[in-house]
């Protein structure tokens, strides 16, 4: 699968934004993402997660929504939300 360039740059400032600030970024490879996250915080003991939010569109509530998810399985797992509007 190609991804569009001006979707991989944008993943890169998010990347360089990330390190700058003193975070980490690691790739996580699952067909469940909320799984697939939350196994990682456990096994590295994170303890905050920061999510950005977006408009979803009709026909991505079959999606799992990451936010509803860790709200209800990850107990001791602070979130920080952020607004990209703001």
């Amino acid at each position: 699968m190609r991804i569009p360039s001006d979707l991989q740059r944008q993943f890169m400032q998010n990347v360089q934004l990330a390190t700058e600030l003193g975070g980490s970024v690691t790739v996580l490879e699952n067909e469940d993402v909320c799984e697939a996250l939350l196994k990682y915080c456990r096994e590295n003991d994170v303890n905050l997660v920061v999510l950005g939010t977006t408009e979803r569109h009709w026909w991505q509530f079959t999606r799992p929504n990451v936010l509803e998810f860790f709200m209800h399985h990850a107990p001791g797992i602070d979130i920080h939300i952020v607004d990209p509007n703001n």
